[in-house]
């Protein structure tokens, strides 16, 4: 045990310190969240870039909770001590400007006076004489004992009265709400370092497993759940450096990849009689639904594409007017379609993860401003797997003409492709 500790201890028993700083702050580090429960799926691991800002902002403030609660048992022992020291001086004080009155002296001398007195009572007139001085030397001292005893009752006076101040100054530290209050404002520094340290520590597994999944390996230094504040900082602090790395690696490119179109030897990503039949249903479903799997020779060869954004555009007949201008294009860059994109099946740790689909609200021709998803919906998702569309086939027009994508905006261009647009992050070729 620390002399500190000690310090600590005998100012509890004293009563001059609240228990609440026994022992070691440490003890406030192994991260409780008493009214809030996070579910098993609450932090998806992909979401790197968000989980990183987050749990840096937990551990920032449970740093600086840290340090304010260390401030206050600071200031809390060394209020507790001075008080302690005061009244155990004060008492010594009292009790030496005591002694200074000689009062049992003084009372010593008077009584050895009045016997003096009384053995000189019966002699001669030369004794007479003694028994004057010793009757006079009395009653100085007899004066002298009551000013000693008055001046006693004023000590003790002083003392109690001092005492009562110092009391009720001391009184501040136990006061709810006053400033002085080191335990009251100490504790609920506790309870706010423990919920940031119990997010941040859920934060960052999420991270290790995301950094696993996205980059096909570990962390150079393994996540422990039960990490305190100082091993979270450095884990995190090792993290970002890993990230650097992989970073320095990666690039980033846009990639459009039609779903019935051919390009070069490389065939689309669905035959011919499966978009006929997903044209054909539409009278049934009112949907376009097709589903179709992205390989990794579709994504130029690169290892660990990740998307950054996601969107969808349909292709028609090109009609070229004498002018130049695409009629159809024309035609159709006033039509948005509504519809919906489901992203493959990630790593089996992701699947208890509940993620929304990817929602487009303004899908238009290819050519016109692609109507992208870039969020947390899309963030670092591998797009190699099998994908799910669905589309609604009347759009939204400039006029109040009902159209569909089987006659397109004039009514004679039907839809004839579908294109999916990608921006990926992805590094270099095998």
């Amino acid at each position: 045990m620390t002399n500190w500790t000690k310090l600590k201890s005998r100012l509890v028993k004293q009563q001059a310190l609240d228990k609440f700083f026994l022992g070691s702050s440490d003890r406030h580090e192994k991260g409780s969240l008493p009214d809030f429960t996070i579910p098993d799926d609450a932090y998806f691991p992909l979401l790197i870039d968000t989980h990183l800002r987050e749990a840096s902002a937990h551990l920032d403030r449970a740093l600086s909770y840290r340090r304010e609660m260390r401030e206050l048992e600071i200031l809390a022992v060394r209020s507790a001590a001075d008080y302690a020291l005061q009244r155990e001086q004060a008492a010594a004080h009292l009790r030496l400007d005591l002694l200074r009155l000689s009062t049992a002296q003084i009372g010593t001398d008077r009584t050895s006076q009045e016997k003096a007195a009384r053995a000189f009572q019966a002699g001669s007139s030369e004794v007479a004489g003694f028994k004057e001085l010793a009757v006079g030397a009395g009653a100085r001292l007899e004066q002298d004992l009551a000013d000693t005893n008055a001046e006693a009752r004023l000590l003790n006076e002083i003392y109690a009265r001092d005492k009562d101040y110092q009391d009720l100054f001391a009184a501040r530290h136990s006061e709810h709400g006053n400033a002085h209050n080191y335990a009251e404002r100490a504790a609920i520094l506790a309870s706010l370092l423990q919920q940031d340290i119990a997010f941040a520590r859920r934060k960052c597994q999420a991270l290790n497993d995301g950094f696993a999944v996205i980059f096909r390996r570990g962390p150079q230094h393994g996540f422990d759940k039960n990490y305190k504040l100082d091993e979270l900082v450095m884990w995190l602090r090792n993290l970002f450096e890993d990230i650097a790395i992989e970073d320095q690696r990666e690039s980033e490119f846009d990639l459009v990849l039609p779903l019935v179109q051919k390009i070069g030897a490389q065939s689309g990503l669905l035959t011919a009689d499966a978009w006929k039949n997903a044209i054909n249903n539409l009278a049934t479903k009112k949907k376009l639904e097709l589903e179709f799997k992205l390989k990794d020779e579709h994504l130029l060869g690169r290892k660990f594409a990740r998307i950054k954004r996601v969107g969808l555009s349909y292709g028609t007949r090109v009609f070229v007017e004498p002018s130049g201008i695409d009629r159809v294009a024309t035609y159709e860059s006033y039509c948005r379609y509504r519809g919906e994109l489901i992203p493959p099946p990630q790593a089996p740790l992701l699947n208890k993860y509940k993620r929304p689909p990817i929602s487009l609200g303004a899908i238009s021709v290819y050519g016109a401003p692609i109507d992208y998803s870039e969020g947390q919906e899309v963030a670092n998702l591998s797009p190699v797997g099998a994908w799910r569309v669905t589309i609604d086939q009347n759009p939204t027009t400039k006029n109040i003409d009902e159209r569909d994508m089987k006659g397109g905006a004039d009514g004679s261009t039907p839809w004839i492709d579908l294109k999916l647009h990608l921006r990926l992050c992805a590094q270099g070729k095998d």
